[in-house]
């Protein structure tokens, strides 16, 4: 379910995950995303292992 906080994240057609407006960022991939056996993560501190992630890591992706 989408919030107003948030941004579906998609690759090609695919739900990779959600980015969440919260303080800090968080990011969260799909579970359809982590079972899926073409996934990858979107960054190396976004590893496909921690599904959810905060505080700093968006520093490393600007």
């Amino acid at each position: 379910m989408a919030s107003d906080d948030a941004l579906e994240v998609y690759h090609g057609d695919r739900h990779v995950g959600r980015l969440y407006n919260a303080h800090p960022l968080r990011f969260e991939y799909a579970p359809a995303w982590l079972e899926h056996p073409a996934a990858v993560s979107l960054s190396p501190s976004l590893p496909l292992t921690q599904p959810t992630k905060g505080h700093g890591w968006h520093r490393s992706m600007i």
